[in-house]
């Protein structure tokens, strides 16, 4: 993030959850209006990012790709910072 405003406040809501677990959390890391990248709840009392856009009439693999190599580049940046 490169927000300063934005980064403190998820930072904040990530620690809260950490310290006391909610199924429902949820973190929506781009626009509201479209809340495509999103922190969740993961097993283990961890933390993972969700790409939660709607999937194309027509499947582009390359796009595919490139979500879930950031989705797990980002979940494990997320995993990182929270030990």
């Amino acid at each position: 993030m490169t927000d300063p405003t934005t980064a403190g406040v998820v930072e904040t809501s990530i620690v809260a959850y950490l310290a006391d677990p909610a199924p429902g959390w949820e973190v929506i890391l781009d626009s509201p209006a479209s809340a495509n990248w999103r922190l969740k709840p993961d097993t283990g009392n961890r933390i993972r990012v969700a790409c939660t856009r709607m999937p194309p009439l027509t499947p582009d693999p390359v796009q595919q790709r490139r979500d879930l190599e950031r989705e797990r580049a980002l979940t494990m940046l997320v995993q990182d910072l929270a030990r």
